[in-house]
């Protein structure tokens, strides 16, 4: 008798943690849309394929580790890389120091708040990851 071997998939699906991670993501987009500096936008165009793949766990209502994989990744460029898409994301205006400071705050409690939403995630599999 040949036995099967079932692989049983852990869901790290958590609604309240997934809608927090879409509220964040869209968010962060609308202030950087509201001071982006350039026609096409590279950060932007990839959070909005990013917030994609949200939408898609949400209707589904299921995360597997390679869903988490990919979020991991995403984390990892946006904030983990030296060149980190969005460590380094900042506007500046010559002209109005005022403006620069105000939109710099808005952006960083933006990305604070993705941040600490995608690590929610993320630091079910990767415990590792320090608080």
């Amino acid at each position: 008798m040949v036995e099967s071997i079932i692989k049983v998939e852990k869901n790290y699906y958590v609604k309240e943690e997934f809608i927090e991670l879409k509220k964040s993501s869209e968010e962060l987009i609308k202030v950087l849309e509201k001071y982006q500096q350039v026609k096409e936008d590279e950060v932007i165009n990839n959070l909005k394929r990013f917030l994609k793949g949200v939408y898609l766990v949400l209707e589904e209502k299921e995360c597997n580790e390679q869903d988490l994989d990919a979020i991991d990744s995403h984390n990892s460029k946006y904030f983990h890389s030296y060149a980190g898409m969005l460590t380094n994301y900042y506007f500046y205006d010559v002209n109005d120091m005022e403006k620069t400071h105000k939109a710099n705050d808005e952006i960083g409690n933006a990305k604070d708040k993705f941040h600490q939403a995608i690590y929610k995630i993320v630091k079910k599999k990767y415990p590792y990851y320090r608080d």
